[in-house]
C-alpha cells in the first residue's frame, strides 16, 4: 500500500524527491546542510544505535544515545497528547503521576 502522502513531484519543484535538509532562521535566508552519510542501513545510523546497544555509548559530541528515562519521558508525552486530543486542553507530563518524571 502506498503512503498517502506521498506524490511524485518534478525535478524543477521547490520540493524535489531526494535527501535535503534546508535550514531557515527567523529573518535569514534559507541554508543548505550537507548530509552526512555512513556506510549501512540509514546512512549509518544502524551501526551507531547497535554500537550504543551492545558496546555502550561512545565519544558523541551531540549526545544522542538515550537510555531507559528518556524512553519513559517519550511515552508520557505520547500520553500526554493523547489525553489532550481527547480533551482539548493542555497536559503536563508532570500530572501524569509518573515517578520517574521528576
Amino acid at each position: 500500500m502506498l503512503d498517502p502522502s506521498y506524490s511524485a513531484v518534478e525535478a524543477d519543484s521547490l520540493r524535489p524527491v531526494g535527501d535535503r535538509l534546508i535550514l531557515q532562521r527567523h529573518w535569514e535566508e534559507p541554508v543548505e546542510i550537507d548530509i552526512v552519510s555512513g556506510p549501512g542501513g540509514h546512512g549509518g545510523g544502524d551501526r551507531l544505535l547497535l554500537d550504543d546497544l551492545f558496546l555502550g555509548p561512545g565519544e558523541d559530541p551531540l549526545a544522542r544515545p538515550a537510555d531507559w528515562s528518556d524512553g519513559v519521558r517519550s511515552i508520557a508525552v505520547g500520553i500526554a497528547g493523547n489525553i489532550s486530543l481527547g480533551t482539548g486542553l493542555p497536559v503536563k507530563t508532570s500530572e501524569l503521576g509518573v515517578k520517574l518524571l521528576g
